[in-house]
């Protein structure tokens, strides 16, 4: 599952109000459908999906306030979806079963990792280059620290941690090509 995150829609924009949502929560979506119309202090602006899946959260309700570069919904791709039935079957006979000898319970909560949307980074943008990752996997993050240089068509651009947290995977190796609203890296808060 993959929280898709409020890009930056607008200079100096920080946040919106969700006015129709045109997704609900078990809806199956496909890439670019409309899924939430939010207004800006500027403008009307309409989010699309980033893959085809299945809504499987909707954060923000109508009428509410969605920040940018928090949450707005959370989907499971197409490709989630399926991997998801057997790892599902396999924990289903793995209850009841007694814990391997020496194992100890923990009791810790495990903190899901989210991904990092790359958001919209400037006007017909829909790609760029991942020029130099400055964290590797396992690294602890503050907020706003740079993470990664990006190359668009057009400029260099730096991405920065929305939050703190641990960085749990780079979706995008370095020299690769990143899409926009797709996830470029996985971190734990």
């Amino acid at each position: 599952m993959s929280d898709f995150m409020l890009p930056d829609i607008g200079e100096g924009i920080v946040e919106c109000e969700v006015v129709e949502w045109r997704v609900a929560e078990g809806d199956t979506i496909e890439e670019d459908q409309p899924v939430v119309e939010v207004m800006t202090d500027k403008a009307l602006v309409e989010i699309t999906a980033p893959e085809a899946g299945r809504i499987t959260r909707l954060y923000v309700a109508k009428g509410e306030i969605a920040k940018v570069h928090e949450p707005l919904f959370a989907y499971e791709s197409e490709g989630e979806a399926d991997a998801a039935a057997p790892r599902d079957e396999r924990q289903a006979a793995a209850v009841g079963k007694p814990a391997p000898a020496g194992a100890e319970p923990s009791s810790a909560p495990v903190a899901a990792a989210r991904d990092f949307i790359l958001p919209d980074i400037g006007e017909g943008i829909v790609e760029c280059e991942v020029v130099e990752w400055r964290v590797a996997e396992g690294d602890a993050i503050e907020e706003d620290q740079p993470l990664v240089d990006v190359m668009t068509d057009k400029a260099m651009v730096e991405i920065t941690a929305p939050e703190a947290g641990t960085i749990s995977r780079l979706h995008v190796p370095k020299g690769e090509i990143a899409k926009v609203h797709a996830p470029l890296f996985a971190y734990v808060p």
